[in-house]
């Protein structure tokens, strides 16, 4: 709810607040109709009010919105309302799943990076439990109760002890505290012991007690236990060792599939440039008879605008009239996904020999935790296609770009020829091999566009690219005066540009 729609609740009606909390000093705020809308805490519960303050400022999907202060009925006292979080507590939670598992926490820890970074100091919470974490209905992990948390770690009033760090419990906590802490609670859930076993057992026995699709970053994992916090990995490490995991798991499971009528046909991301997308899967069927397009920019489908659709006869048309891949999505995750229902959810694009899956744009899926049903789309597509090309969306934090990067063969960048698009990509690029989200050995840039004598010259193109530079497609006036025309973008490229994606086939080892 924004701000302008949250004003009425300055002196909530007392029938419409529940004690709820120690002490009484949290509510639970009903709507009108009933409905938990909000949780209200006195200001004077905060060990650190500044937390609040910052917290109203954020929005992230593992954090309850914060709405700020408010005088409420029947305390006198200012409380600071928070989104009520609908779910079930992590201590209650019953997902035996080890991917479903290893992807709700590695979202946990990528929130410790987040809230340890993002802000002047870092946010420590200071009291991760399984009764502070709230399993949204989608799947989605909610780190909840803000009491214990400072900015200072000087200023500690309490924290739940069985939970706490060594040093935290010494009454000099540090942001590897935290880790620590979601770390245990982690163990607890996946071993099923209590936490004062799981905190007197050694490192190296909790290791092998792991499930063994985690036996791979058993090491990080225990680490997270160590009892000096500076032998403790930062929360970013333990994220992207789960992530991997999850995608060696994945990979695993390709494998082991049976073998289908095609063999495993290369995989492309283009990354950033629904344009180059379109244009490169365009020309891929001069030399492959069956592409898949997917398009995976779920806040921005185009593709069919781009390449056009099939004319369909409306006598005989079905209810579907677009591509859906969240329809396919859906199917993954119920376990009845095939080609067939691939295939049908597949459209015919105006390029013979192309096929595009599109999201519908139903922003509910954006919100969703998709990474797992996205990879076995893919898996299935580069089973059945000769050759399957994702178009990628900016967002490198969002669920199907980092999958799209992570499992793709080749990635493909378009850039302008420009120092600033350059210094940009080249940042984003740093970012990504830093926090480990991709393979930045199967990375390549591609000048889109490219205007000779009026851009770099190729060799300084190729030295800011680090050698990455697979190609060019040179600016062309009549494709581009399509942009926006009635007209589908990638259907008539020039003799240039056919001659330039030929080539780049040839470096990519398509052709």
């Amino acid at each position: 709810m924004i701000d302008g729609e949250f004003r009425h609740f300055d002196n909530v009606a007392a029938e419409n607040l529940i004690a709820a909390g120690m002490r009484g000093s949290t509510w639970v705020v009903y709507s009108d109709a009933g409905k938990p809308e909000y949780i209200a805490k006195k200001n004077a519960v905060f060990a650190d009010i500044t937390v609040t303050e910052l917290l109203e400022q954020t929005c992230h999907p593992c954090l309850p919105r914060c709405f700020g202060s408010s005088y409420i009925v029947p305390t006198e006292d200012s409380c600071c309302l928070f989104e009520y979080v609908e779910g079930q507590v992590l201590s209650n939670y019953s997902e035996t799943d080890i991917r479903v598992i290893s992807n709700l926490f590695s979202q946990l820890f990528d929130l410790l990076t987040f809230i340890q970074t993002m802000f002047d100091k870092p946010l420590l919470h200071l009291d991760i439990k399984p009764d502070n974490i709230i399993i949204r209905k989608n799947g989605l992990p909610v780190l909840i109760d803000f009491d214990s948390a400072c900015l200072d770690p000087h200023n500690v009033k309490s924290c739940t002890h069985r939970y706490a760090a060594p040093e935290h419990r010494g009454g000099r906590p540090q942001t590897a505290s935290d880790t620590y802490s979601l770390a245990l609670v982690m163990f607890e859930y996946l071993l099923k012991k209590s936490v004062s076993v799981i905190s007197e057992t050694p490192l190296a026995e909790l290791a092998s007690s792991l499930p063994a699709e985690l036996s791979a970053v058993s090491r990080v994992l225990v680490r997270c236990l160590a009892a000096d916090p500076n032998e403790r990995p930062h929360p970013d490490e333990v994220a992207s060792a789960l992530k991997q995991s999850r995608i060696v798991d994945l990979h695993q499971e390709r494998e082991s599939q049976e073998d289908l009528p095609c063999e495993d046909a290369s995989v492309i991301c283009v990354w950033h440039s629904a344009e180059m997308a379109c244009e490169l899967a365009a020309a891929a069927t001069k030399h492959k008879k069956n592409v898949l397009l997917i398009d995976a920019d779920w806040l921005d489908p185009r593709s069919d605008l781009l390449l056009g659709l099939e004319k369909i006869d409306r006598k005989s048309m079905g209810s579907v009239l677009t591509a859906y891949l969240d329809s396919a999505l859906n199917a993954a995750r119920d376990g009845n996904l095939d080609f067939d229902k691939l295939q049908s959810l597949s459209r015919k694009t105006a390029v013979p020999g192309l096929s595009l899956l599109m999201p519908s744009g139903r922003f509910e899926y954006f919100e969703r935790e998709l990474s797992a049903d996205f990879c076995q789309v893919i898996s299935l597509a580069r089973k059945h296609y000769e050759l399957v090309i994702i178009l990628a969306g900016p967002l490198i934090y969002d669920d199907l770009t980092c999958v799209s990067l992570a499992l793709a063969d080749r990635v493909i960048t378009a850039v302008h020829a420009n120092t600033a698009d350059l210094r940009t990509i080249g940042r984003i690029m740093t970012f990504m091999r830093l926090y480990q989200l991709a393979d930045m050995n199967k990375f390549h840039i591609a000048a889109h566009d490219y205007q000779k004598g009026q851009e770099l010259s190729l060799s300084s193109l190729n030295e800011l690219c680090n050698d990455r530079l697979i190609g060019t497609v040179s600016y062309d006036q009549r494709r581009r005066g399509l942009v926006g025309s009635s007209k589908p973008y990638a259907l008539m490229p020039s003799r240039a540009n056919k001659k330039e994606y030929r080539a780049m086939f040839r470096k990519l080892n398509i052709i």
